[in-house]
Formats: C-alpha cells, structure tokens, sequence
C-alpha cells in the first residue's frame, strides 16, 4: 500500500509517522489474520487512514493523486457554469445570439484550461515525489 509505504519514509524523523505506522501495522495484523472483521474493527481501520493521509496532508506537503486535476477541473465547471447563468440573464434583455456563441464553448474552454493546468501541477508534484 502507498499509504503504508510514505509513512514507513517518514517515521524516521517523524513520531506520528512512526505512531500511524505501528497502529497501521497492528491494524492490518488483526485485519488480515481474523476470519471474521466486526465492523468495530474495519471503521478503526478507515479512520486511522483517513488520519494518517490528513496528517500526510498538512504535516508533510503531500498530495493525493490527480488532486490538481479534480480541483482545476472543478473550478473550471464551476465559472463556465456562471457564465452560462450569466448568458441566460441576457437572454432576457434579448441577446440570444450572443449568449450561445459565447457562454457554452467558454464552458468548454475552461474545463480544458482546467484540466491542462492540473495534468501540469500533478506531474510536478510527482516529479518531486510529492504523492501518497
């Protein structure tokens, strides 16, 4: 697991690493040898994960992979969506050609923008070994 592999990176200079790492351990242990999960056990599991890629997060400078690519993209939506609202209230002042030559292909222009500029962040952010 990648998870388990950047934690295990970080545990020499980090003590929540090394923490996260021996619970994960003992976790995956109980896990893997038990016939049967409670359902106690797998949400400690899940927690403890969501823990330690949060602590990844903020303590370390980590990011998930494509993170830039569904936040860009996002954001792209998001405004051309706005400009469309916006083309719309000017279809009733009576500009219709105008609102579909201009808002749809801006929608489509910011999505690719979007998607370019984080496929470019997540690529630099894997070059410097920045992803969990």
């Amino acid at each position: 697991m990648r998870v388990a592999r950047r934690v295990a990176d970080f545990s020499t200079e980090c003590q929540e690493c090394r923490d996260f790492r021996n619970k994960m351990t003992d976790l995956s242990e109980k896990l893997t040898h038990s016939p049967q999960v409670t359902r106690r056990e797998y949400r400690s599991y899940l927690t403890t994960f969501k823990k330690v890629i949060k602590h990844l997060r903020r303590k370390h400078g980590l990011v998930e992979d494509k993170q830039y690519i569904k936040r860009f993209v996002s954001i792209g939506v998001a405004f051309g969506l706005s400009l469309i609202v916006f083309g719309y209230l000017l279809t009733n002042i009576g500009i219709t050609l105008l609102v579909f030559s201009v808002t749809l292909p801006a929608l489509f222009v910011r999505v690719i923008f979007g998607y370019a500029v984080g496929y470019l962040l997540d690529r630099r952010a894997k070059k410097q070994g920045r992803v969990i």
